[in-house]
């Protein structure tokens, strides 16, 4: 019996994840390139507010601060949407952590596309083996600039900015 228990879960932890897996707060238009790039690094899965462990700062987040910082009340710490590469479509990032590896965390971002397919997925490893008190920010663009900003790093603090490297520029 105990060998069947193991082999369960050696089944379940080597499972595809299914379209369910994916949180309902990543738009449709981004759930299937997140999914199959989930399904092709089965080694890593999206990181939860519970990675997070700052219920706390999340809270604050979403009900703002009742002077400077405005209310984001759909903020999750894991997952950002912003038009990061200046072309006018709204792309998605997002933080994998590796399920049971010593591989890095990582931010996974998909580019829109103005044909609403073929998106891009640009992989950015990350700084540090934990997600614990750290998070996705966006910031809107420099005067004079269209591309939005995404920070990665601990809450309360002047977080990294991520360097987005496309291969290609989109030009759908």
């Amino acid at each position: 019996m105990r060998c069947f228990g193991l082999f369960a879960i050696l089944v379940a932890a080597t499972m595809p994840v299914l379209a369910d897996d994916v949180p309902d707060y990543i738009a449709a238009s981004h759930r299937q390139s997140i999914r199959t790039w989930l399904n092709d690094h089965p080694t890593y899965r999206l990181a939860t507010p519970a990675d997070c462990q700052c219920d706390d700062d999340i809270k604050l987040l979403r009900q703002g601060d009742g002077g400077a910082w405005a209310p984001q009340p759909s903020y999750e710490p894991y997952a950002a949407v912003g038009d990061f590469d200046g072309d006018g479509v709204e792309d998605l990032a997002v933080v994998a952590i590796p399920a049971h590896s010593p591989d890095p965390i990582l931010v996974v971002v998909s580019f829109g596309s103005k044909s609403g397919r073929d998106r891009e997925i640009v992989v950015i490893p990350e700084k540090g083996a934990s997600a614990v008190d750290r998070g996705l920010f966006v910031r809107p663009p420099n005067p004079g600039h269209r591309r939005w900003r995404l920070l990665f790093g601990a809450f309360g603090s002047e977080a990294d900015e991520v360097s987005i490297k496309r291969k290609t520029r989109s030009t759908s």
